[in-house]
């Protein structure tokens, strides 16, 4: 709508059945791009058909982003409905960002959740964090607790989460990746065999892939609000892609596929490079002994699942049914590799009196 000012202002209404209402003000139409005015910003309640995401975007840029000054990046400041003038005030970023939280939640469920729309979805999302981050438009902002235990500051992203963005960003495509190969491996048993392959080891490294690049896609927007705990979490996430990957190569051919075992020594017949122990023996540089230090190596490493399985219960503590959602998917993926340690880890939980320390 048009103010007497000449000022045009860009409502949020409330979206669905959550009564969440801001109103932000954007520059004056002559410096804005010639394009319709910004009108009363409303959405309707999310389908798999027409997912809501222009309002998905605005309220994530007025969230998460602070433009550096009124007529910069205009044409991409259109794209996540206009620069807000003044700045949106710590209060009014933090419903913006409880709202796009909650919409997408709805949205994930609305797509049915835990597949390939929802990695699509999410996908999106950080690509739009790249492209704001990379545009020079500004900065790319995290809520941080005042002092006085008052409303929340907004505050730069420092390097830290930057960084942990970056790798899980470049770690999230990478699995992607090893998913599209696994699904392709899993296609070709399926059509040489004659008799599908659901249940072939490249089949499962595909499912289980997807349930990490889904955690990892989460994980990288819960760096913009839960940023240290996000970060150790997707630290953790490359070795178990990695582990996962080896079990699959060597279940496949029973000799590890000729995947590297993460030690500088190939689990295929060959040439050792460096040295290892395997079975008692100096497997030398020159050797031909077949290297299997997977066993070796991790035989102190605790199993994927109860790494996982750590890491849903640090996200089960946050007031957040998209994330509780996510868990059910990752733990229904994983439920066949339960084991004893998986288990401990649970009971613990349910041991503890209600509200004791961890």
């Amino acid at each position: 709508s048009r103010s007497a000012s000449g000022t045009d202002t860009c409502t949020l209404s409330p979206v669905a059945a959550n009564a969440t209402a801001a109103t932000l003000s954007t520059a004056p139409s002559a410096t804005r791009p010639s394009a319709p005015p910004s009108a009363t910003l409303s959405a309707t309640p999310a389908s798999p058909k027409r997912p809501p995401m222009l309002t998905l975007r605005f309220l994530f840029c007025s969230a998460f982003f602070e433009w550096k000054e009124v007529g910069t990046g205009l044409a991409l400041s259109a794209e996540f409905g206009g620069i807000p003038t003044p700045s949106p005030s710590p209060t009014i970023r933090s419903l913006c960002a409880n709202r796009f939280f909650s919409l997408l939640n709805e949205t994930v469920m609305a797509c049915g959740g835990g597949g390939s729309k929802e990695v699509t979805l999410l996908k999106e999302i950080i690509k739009w964090s790249t492209q704001l981050m990379a545009s020079g438009c500004g900065v790319m902002l995290q809520p941080c607790a005042s002092e006085d235990g008052g409303e929340d500051l907004w505050r730069p992203l420092d390097k830290k989460s930057i960084a942990s963005f970056e790798a899980g960003t470049a770690f999230a495509h990478q699995l992607e990746a090893h998913r599209l190969e696994a699904a392709e491996a899993t296609d070709a048993d399926a059509a040489s065999s004659g008799n599908g392959a659901a249940a072939s080891p490249q089949a499962e490294l595909a499912r289980k892939l997807l349930a990490l690049e889904l955690l990892s896609y989460h994980l990288l927007l819960q760096l913009l609000s839960q940023p240290n705990a996000a970060a150790e979490a997707l630290a953790e996430l490359p070795e178990c892609a990695d582990e996962l990957r080896r079990e699959a190569a060597a279940r496949t051919d029973g000799s590890g596929g000729g995947s590297s075992s993460g030690c500088g020594v190939s689990t295929s017949r060959g040439a050792a490079s460096g040295c290892c122990v395997v079975g008692g023996k100096l497997a030398s540089s020159t050797g031909t002994v077949v290297a299997k230090c997977v066993e070796t190596e991790m035989a102190d490493r605790p199993a994927v699942i109860e790494v996982l399985v750590d890491l849903m219960l640090s996200l089960l503590v946050q007031p957040s049914n998209m994330l509780r959602e996510l868990c059910k998917q990752v733990l229904r993926t994983f439920g066949d590799d339960i084991t004893e340690g998986t288990l401990d880890l649970l009971l613990n939980v349910l041991r503890k009196p209600f509200g004791a320390q961890d």
